[in-house]
């Protein structure tokens, strides 16, 4: 993926993504992402997550990337756009009554420490 700020190699990841003209919001919400200051490829960082461990704001005028809050997206949403795929996100747990195959009540958990 390509902001005006960003290059961002993905491969089996949930990423969540906003920019603007200055700057570029990335959670990697699963799996790993190669994250790189546009025409700066020597500043670049490989985040690796399990459940929106590591969101960066990455800005290209002052060619730094640095740690920020997860912002603007639920597991809800990435839920429900893995279902669309016929997937599950690595992050639900298993219903023990189905074999795996559905999480508790269609929610992962019913509070987590990001409050949705």
């Amino acid at each position: 993926m390509r902001t005006v700020t960003a290059v961002i190699g993905i491969k089996g990841t949930g990423v969540y993504l906003e920019a603007d003209s200055e700057k570029t919001y990335v959670c990697t919400c699963y799996g790993t992402s190669h994250l790189q200051v546009k025409g700066a490829p020597e500043i670049s960082e490989t985040v690796t997550t399990s459940h929106h461990d590591q969101p960066r704001f990455i800005y290209s005028g002052e060619k730094r990337i640095e740690q920020a809050p997860v912002i603007n997206h639920s597991d809800q949403e990435l839920i429900l756009l893995e279902k669309l795929v016929g997937r599950i996100p690595p992050f639900v747990k298993p219903n023990r009554n189905d074999g795996g195959k559905s999480s508790k009540s269609d929610s992962p958990y019913s509070s987590n420490k990001y409050g949705y």
